[in-house]
């Protein structure tokens, strides 16, 4: 059973670095891709990421709200409610911590007048 498990996993990531590698094969036949074009692949991959982890996290959460409260409406409010508190969190780390960019170089608290 336990070897079974790792083959389907060892098999399952072995599929995902082939379909990567696929996906990259159009661009090695590409000499130059244009900024706009460039951005517009980008944009389309991170909204993909993120609604992958997005609704992924977000049905395990209602899973588990479902289980440990009861009624129909305190559940979701509770998982939206985490969400909303999510977004502030990380809304208050890009506002105070430090970081850097490559275009608009560095930005945070220790930068702000």
């Amino acid at each position: 059973m336990m070897a079974s498990n790792v083959l389907i996993a060892v098999g399952a990531s072995a599929a995902a670095g082939a379909a990567t590698g696929l996906g990259a094969l159009p661009l090695l036949l590409v000499k130059r891709i244009s900024p706009r074009t460039e951005d517009a692949m980008l944009g389309f991959a991170a909204g993909v990421m993120t609604a992958a982890a997005f609704f992924s996290l977000l049905l395990r959460g209602l899973d588990a709200a479902r289980a440990q409260i009861e009624g129909q409406v305190a559940p979701v409010a509770s998982v939206a409610a985490a969400l909303l508190a999510g977004a502030v969190v990380i809304g208050l780390i890009e506002w105070y911590a430090p970081h850097e960019h490559f275009i608009h170089g560095r930005q945070g608290r220790s930068t702000r007048a």
